[in-house]
């Protein structure tokens, strides 16, 4: 009776810790990894604040080469947040501003 107690309380131990959400810093593969409020950013596998993905993507090379300067702000379970271009100004952060790239609101892209 006892081990059966014991295998039991191992059981239940582990189902609790594979159901707990990880905090902000934590590694993580998907959005629903993370705690509510946060985002699984792809960039760095990491559990963040919206805000701080934003910071995050914006010192990114993706940033500078691409103007990807933002966090998607997808909060679906199964997805991750992406740095992407969100505006005209991100455009104007990345390489291909001086060839004369625009921000594509359809693709979330920069590009002549």
């Amino acid at each position: 009776m006892k081990k059966l107690s014991a295998v039991v309380g191992l059981a239940v131990l582990f189902v609790v810790l594979l159901a707990c959400k990880k905090g902000e810093g934590s590694h993580c593969y998907l959005n629903k990894d993370c705690k509510d409020n946060l985002v699984c950013l792809s960039e760095n596998q990491e559990c963040a604040t919206l805000e701080t993905a934003d910071s995050v993507c914006g010192k990114s090379s993706l940033c500078k080469s691409l103007g990807m300067c933002k966090a998607s702000h997808s909060v679906g379970a199964e997805l991750v947040a992406v740095c992407m271009a969100k505006s005209e100004d991100d455009c104007k952060q990345a390489d291909c501003a001086k060839d004369g790239c625009t921000y594509h609101s359809d693709t979330q892209t920069c590009q002549k």
